[in-house]
């Protein structure tokens, strides 16, 4: 069975030869220092084969030579730094990118520091300029990749999230998190203004994305956190009332573009109500299933939307990834006990992985993956 085969017969919620297993999406990274680690303990040249995508972040790399060792089953595109804007560094020191944010490294993080809206009005938010959506430099050379993806290998082929966060996550960006929460109570027609004028660009950006990869690619992926360790950051009232219309026409003009793809949409920490939002909005992968934040059982989740969703992720990187090889063992074991059966689970971590794991553990992750993970799950 090709990797091919696999993933979209676990998208129709059928049972392949074994769960897919991915590596290198929008939320399926490895910190560069790990990473590193990993190449080296399996003897991999990491200078011979990995690919930069992320020139700012601590992941900054992609290694399908990695992936493909550990028998991953997808190829994933990222969109590139503009070209008619180069980030600069200001007098604070603070990176400024194209939408004007300012960052600076906070311990090993890079940080916002600068929220170019925080004191705007809507004068000031209608005058905001967005960042260029068609600038070439996004799309160069992506095309080629995808065709040689889709042609020449038989990888389930994603677009990973062409936008660092979607309507929820920029506008706070933008406004700085707590002026843009407190906007949806005491400010509304600011809030909607600036909702709209974010969603416009998102739509605008990922619309081009897809003219040059669409063809090519099977699911479109979307970063958005509507959730921390404890709660959610708002009720699904809300949710309702400013973000779902947006969320909706995002994926259905990106649908309408590519009729045959579908969506993948991470969101970090508790969002178990959440989820039945999401799949209204056009939400066909759910990722991370957040194990240890609140509510985020799996088994229950996939009893409560299993039959209307694929999960994918739901491999604890906060503490079972940090510990022995039982405790990876013991936690790809529960996952595929819980979300696997019936199809409808890709086996991932729930998050980058990050500097302090054991480079042993990420190896063993994807090899119990192969193992517990064969069809029918018996665990």
């Amino acid at each position: 069975m090709t990797s091919r085969e696999r993933v979209e017969m676990t998208l129709a919620h059928e049972e392949p030869d074994r769960v897919p297993l991915d590596m290198w999406g929008s939320a399926s990274r490895i910190n560069t220092e790990l990473y590193l680690e990993v190449d080296k303990l399996l003897g991999i040249d990491s200078e011979k084969n990995r690919r930069l995508i992320r020139p700012t972040k601590d992941t900054k790399y992609e290694d399908y030579a990695l992936a493909d060792a550990l028998d991953c089953d997808f190829r994933h595109l990222n969109t590139y730094e503009p070209k008619n804007f180069t980030p600069y560094k200001d007098e604070h020191g603070w990176v400024i990118d194209d939408w004007g944010i300012g960052r600076a490294l906070v311990g090993r993080y890079p940080t916002i520091i600068y929220n170019p809206l925080a004191e705007a009005d809507m004068d000031d938010l209608e005058a905001y300029q967005t960042p260029d959506p068609l600038d070439p430099g996004r799309f160069e050379g992506l095309e080629e990749l995808a065709k040689h993806y889709y042609y020449d290998t038989d990888k389930y082929v994603t677009g990973c999230s062409a936008n660092s966060g979607q309507v929820f996550d920029v506008c706070q960006y933008l406004r700085g998190t707590e002026n843009f929460l407190l906007d949806l109570y005491a400010d509304e027609d600011f809030a909607r203004a600036l909702i709209k004028k974010v969603n416009d660009y998102l739509i605008a950006l990922n619309l081009e994305y897809l003219r040059h990869i669409g063809p090519y690619i099977q699911w479109l992926e979307f970063t958005s956190d509507f959730g921390s360790q404890h709660a959610q950051f708002i009720s699904c009232e809300m949710f309702r009332d400013f973000f779902k219309d947006a969320y909706a026409e995002l994926f259905a003009k990106c649908k309408e573009a590519a009729p045959h793809i579908k969506i993948f949409l991470h969101s970090c920490g508790d969002v178990h109500d959440l989820i039945g939002e999401f799949i209204d909005c056009g939400v066909d992968v759910m990722n991370p299933i957040q194990p240890l934040a609140n509510n985020m059982n799996s088994a229950e989740l996939k009893k409560r939307y299993g039959d209307r969703v694929t999960f994918h992720g739901a491999i604890d990187i906060q503490q079972a990834m940090l510990g022995s090889d039982e405790d990876v063992k013991n936690e790809v074991k529960r996952v595929m006990r819980d979300v696997a059966k019936g199809g409808g689970y890709i086996c991932s971590p729930a998050n980058h992985l990050q500097f302090g794991t054991p480079p042993e553990n990420v190896v063993a992750l994807y090899r119990y993956a192969k193992e517990y993970g064969k069809y029918p799950i018996n665990c």
